[in-house]
């Protein structure tokens, strides 16, 4: 894509590639829907209450312990 030196293009590329890898992970079926529900949820809580250090904490543990 980026040898095309397009940027919609590109751009359009990488805001799919998110959706594409989530579906792919979404469909080997090993994910626990419920976790990964509270697991937001505890990050936008966080944030709610003006806890940015331990939102950042709790993304980071969210993202490092997601399937891959």
């Amino acid at each position: 894509m980026e040898g095309a030196s397009n940027r919609i293009l590109l751009r359009n590329w990488n805001s799919l590639a998110f959706e594409v890898r989530l579906q792919m992970r979404l469909s080997k079926g090993n994910v626990d829907l419920m976790a990964v529900q509270e697991a937001h949820w505890n990050i936008i809580d966080a944030l709610d209450h003006g806890e940015g250090k331990k939102a950042g904490e709790l993304l980071r543990k969210h993202i490092c312990n997601y399937p891959s």
